[in-house]
């Protein structure tokens, strides 16, 4: 039976992403890299994206993914989950990248406030979105308030997700603004990994 008790190299993995390391060990993750760079400036818009590709980097980095990977499945595996919906402000860069992938491979920042999604992430961008997250009950997720209490309402849900529906619901107005959101509904299930046999390790 898998111990389900977190290591420190786990927690440390987890630190690091919600820090300032998760731009980067999400880059690892993605399908399709030319696609996700060129949209990098679009979709984080006035941040300054900076990500080093040094072999001990890189490295670490891989280290640190399987580390949080396994940090969310083991939180998943103990806990009784029955939230199954969340929301992820963001803005159309992101959107119209989902909609040419089919697969979701980095692990997905979200909340459980449409609230805040809306107001606080979303409404940062020129052109924001909310996309209204529906996870199917294979799909691992962490709440971070679990292990760090001082934490705001953020849950991450892991990669390798495959899209399985998805639809605009709403465009609207934000209020006091001129602004408008679009609302996107998007339910995601467990994709299926092959496993890699022996000829090709």
């Amino acid at each position: 039976m898998m111990n389900l008790s977190s290591t420190n190299e786990e927690l440390e993995a987890l630190k690091f992403f919600l820090g300032e390391g998760n731009k980067a060990m999400n880059q690892l993750l993605i399908s399709n890299c030319e696609t996700d760079i060129a949209l990098l400036s679009d979709e984080f818009e006035n941040e300054t994206i900076s990500i080093s590709y040094d072999r001990e980097t890189i490295i670490s980095n891989l280290m640190r993914i399987k580390a949080l990977y396994t940090l969310i499945l083991k939180q998943f595996y103990k806990t009784n989950h029955r939230c199954r919906e969340f929301f992820r402000g963001t803005n159309l860069a992101e959107v119209d990248r989902l909609k040419n992938e089919p697969f979701i491979d980095k692990v997905i920042f979200a909340t459980r406030s449409q609230e805040k999604a809306e107001i606080t992430y979303a409404a940062k961008s020129s052109r924001p979105t909310c996309i209204n997250l529906k996870l199917d009950s294979d799909v691992p997720y962490l709440i971070v308030k679990n292990i760090f209490e001082e934490n705001e309402d953020e849950i991450l849900i892991a990669p390798f997700t495959k899209i399985k529906n998805f639809e605009l619901l709403e465009d609207r107005q934000i209020p006091n603004t001129f602004k408008s959101i679009k609302i996107y509904n998007i339910e995601l299930e467990k994709q299926h990994i092959a496993i890699i046999r022996e000829e090709y390790q």
